[in-house]
């Protein structure tokens, strides 16, 4: 949700999803769209190459906050014409794909804050992203040590979940 926007997203969170990303569709309901995972904070390049609609784009960096919009992103009219290659002013760790205009119908804006609801199709890897925590624990903030687990909700069969395993590879043990 961005402001009284509620968009019911796909996720793509692997490099073949990323790529893949809407292609090759005829059309997306006017409250659906694509929520794109980076793997880290960045300026991503995105592309229309196989789209057969046009989009916005909403650039959603690591607090959460909408940092850039791209709006009315023509789809190629032919297959050999080239793509459209947009990108955001600012480094961002999500991308939403919205139908075109809807940036404009929703008065989404930049600042905005987003919250991601959860459900059984759209797991997290923290367990307390549910109560509005960080969605990732970093080794470089203060969360590094909080203990975390798998909510129920988390654990449904075929759910996407990673396995982080730290080994210590120093003399006499961990610090």
């Amino acid at each position: 949700r961005i402001g009284d926007l509620t968009i019911d997203a796909e996720t793509a969170r692997t490099l073949e999803e990323r790529a893949q990303g809407l292609s090759d569709r005829d059309e997306m309901a006017v409250d659906e769209g694509m929520l794109f995972f980076m793997e880290s904070e960045r300026i991503p390049g995105f592309h229309m190459r196989g789209m057969r609609f046009p989009l916005d784009f909403i650039w959603i960096s690591s607090d959460l906050r909408v940092a850039d919009l791209t709006e009315n992103v023509p789809y190629p009219a032919s297959p050999d014409d080239e793509p459209a290659r947009i990108q955001p002013q600012s480094p961002v760790l999500y991308v939403l794909e919205v139908n075109a205009g809807v940036v404009e119908s929703s008065g989404v804006s930049i600042g905005d804050k987003a919250v991601f609801d959860p459900d059984e199709a759209n797991q997290f890897a923290n367990g307390s992203f549910e109560q509005g925590a960080d969605p990732w624990i970093s080794l470089s903030t203060a969360a590094w040590g909080t203990p975390f687990s798998v909510s129920e909700r988390q654990a449904v069969e075929g759910s996407s979940s990673a396995l982080l395993e730290l080994r210590w590879s120093g003399q006499g043990g961990p610090p």
